[in-house]
């Protein structure tokens, strides 16, 4: 056997990624619309580091209708793998890459006449057709036309023989938000996106499908949904905020919750006895308060794990907590177990997942001052995934 593969399948560290979960958050989200609505998972950055492929095979088998990416090498990666859904690039090709966006079937967004064109004319030298979105910027700040310039570009586009006016969105920025006048700019938003639509319409040109319904409007802007709905973060599990979820429980208790798909784990390499006064790590940033037992983990900030999650974090070994210790470092933490001594080397160890005693990535998303999203999408390559 290969050492490359023998050391795959002896990896101490690892990402268990439980599908059911992953299927029942599509499902729950499903049932908050009519069936009409369309859903489009984004599995940028591996799926929000679920691994791409896997999570893009299974959202199809849940009936899921599109997928979304952020690159056109992602999309290029699902379509070596025979994944024939449309695919929705959600950032702006750069001009060298249009070509292999064409011959990798992505649906493209438009903000502009001049990209539009360059577009058509990449289409044209392949003999083939263009899939497009025109992308509105309403309020984001980031990529898209405004709304005044809808009419006209959907009206150059429909004279490009070479381009198929497949859908028109937006992307909404504070949606998770449950202040007023948070809300009160995404009715704005969508208020302007609605008026944009329309006025493609009022040329007759047909807009195709219509959507701008994120994680956070799913849950708190029905009226956002339009045609087609998009959630991101809520399908891996987790809400954009964590308010969200006491929200759904008294606005709507039918709701069945979601459930994290992610259990990040790896196991104690090493158990010693450190004495009172002894510093651990880097820095010398922890000292010891008595003689106790400390366990060597090998998973570092190379894996994900950020040092601004220690001091901060537990994790779980045999349903008891434990919290990591001194600075984390590249490869490995350190995590002290007290007078705890049933705690063997080879043990696993949990930092997060969906099982109640240990702790979310929301958890440790607040330790770190960020979010779930950066959580997930910082778990490195060398982190193993394993599918349940």
């Amino acid at each position: 056997m290969p050492v490359s593969i023998l050391l795959y399948f002896m990896s101490t560290k690892t990402a268990n990624i439980y599908i059911n979960n992953f299927i029942n958050n599509i499902i729950a989200i499903r049932k908050l619309y009519d069936q009409s609505v369309k859903m489009c998972i984004p599995v940028k950055a591996q799926a929000y580091g679920h691994g791409a492929v896997r999570i893009a095979q299974e959202a199809l088998g849940a009936g899921v209708d599109c997928l979304a990416v952020a690159a056109v090498e992602e999309g290029a990666e699902l379509r070596n793998h025979n994944i024939n859904c449309p695919i929705l690039l959600l950032s702006i090709a750069g001009k060298e890459e249009l070509d292999a966006v064409i011959e990798n079937d992505l649906t493209c967004l438009i903000h502009s006449r001049e990209y539009a064109a360059m577009l058509a004319n990449s289409a044209k030298i392949k003999n083939k057709k263009a899939h497009i979105h025109i992308k509105i910027d309403t309020g984001m700040g980031r990529i898209g036309c405004i709304p005044e310039q809808t009419a006209s570009l959907a009206s150059f586009i429909h004279t490009c023989d070479e381009l198929s006016l497949d859908g028109v969105c937006t992307h909404l920025s504070v949606s998770d938000s449950l202040d007023y006048n948070d809300k009160q700019f995404t009715h704005h938003q969508i208020k302007l996106f609605s008026d944009a639509v329309n006025s493609i319409k009022n040329l007759g040109i047909e807009p195709g499908i219509i959507h701008c319904s994120n994680s956070g409007a799913v849950f708190l802007h029905p009226d956002s949904c339009f045609d087609m709905i998009r959630p991101g973060i809520a399908v891996y599990g987790y809400y954009p905020n964590p308010a969200i979820a006491e929200y759904m429980h008294n606005e709507n208790p039918r709701f069945a919750g979601l459930k994290p798909v992610m259990e990040l784990c790896s196991m104690i390499s090493q158990i010693k006895t450190v004495e009172k006064g002894q510093s651990v790590s880097y820095g010398r940033t922890w000292t010891a308060e008595s003689n106790t037992i400390i366990g060597s983990i090998p998973m570092g900030y190379a894996d994900g794990l950020h040092r601004c999650f220690s001091p901060g974090i537990f994790v779980s070994i045999k349903g008891k907590q434990y919290p990591i210790i001194g600075r984390i470092c590249m490869d490995q933490c350190m995590v002290d177990l007290g007078t705890d001594n049933s705690i063997r080397e080879g043990d696993n160890v949990i930092f997060f997942g969906p099982d109640s005693t240990c702790l979310t990535a929301d958890d440790f998303a607040a330790i770190g001052k960020t979010i779930s999203y950066e959580v997930l999408t910082s778990i490195g390559q060398r982190v193993r995934r394993i599918y349940k």
